[in-house]
């Protein structure tokens, strides 16, 4: 089963024809989305040194950016909802599933856990491939790049000296 579930995750390249953009998951991911970096943002203000942990956000947050236009750019993936209202171009890497990993590592220092934070990044790839906008291959992307930026933002800028 686990074998099945990895094969899909990473290898469901597939794509239907014309998905329909579903509404409320797709409201719901861009709310999850958001989460983590928001969690960043407090413990930063609330730490010793918020300029640094900020600038560690803003690192995470830029390569982040960077890395998903340019996958977004270069790499052809269609999106499942291509052809529907509002819905265009390549979707590798899903820019909402890394945007969900800044900040992440954050949940261990406010008291809320990395499970939390791992859950909304979770959340927010299927909430995206629930949506028709990603398959998950794409999220499964997504997820990956925003976790190696938040881990890039850590080890660029260290804050604990």
């Amino acid at each position: 089963m686990k074998a099945l579930i990895v094969v899909a995750l990473l290898g469901g390249s597939a794509v239907s024809a014309q998905e329909a953009v579903r509404p409320i998951p797709d409201a719901i991911s861009w709310a999850t989305a958001l989460a983590n970096p928001v969690i960043g943002v407090v413990q930063a203000f609330r730490s010793e040194a918020p300029a640094c942990h900020l600038g560690q956000l803003g690192i995470a947050g830029g390569i982040v950016v960077t890395a998903g236009l340019l996958g977004q750019h270069v790499i052809p993936s269609p999106r499942p909802c291509v052809g529907s209202p509002g819905c265009a171009g390549n979707g590798t890497p899903s820019l909402h599933a890394a945007i969900s990993g800044v900040g992440s590592s954050r949940g261990i220092h406010s008291g809320l856990g990395i499970t939390l934070s791992v859950s909304l990044m979770i959340g927010t790839a299927g909430g995206r491939v629930d949506a028709q906008r990603h398959n998950p291959k794409q999220a499964a992307l997504g997820l990956l790049v925003g976790g190696l930026s938040e881990l890039a933002g850590r080890t660029l800028l260290r804050c604990d000296r």
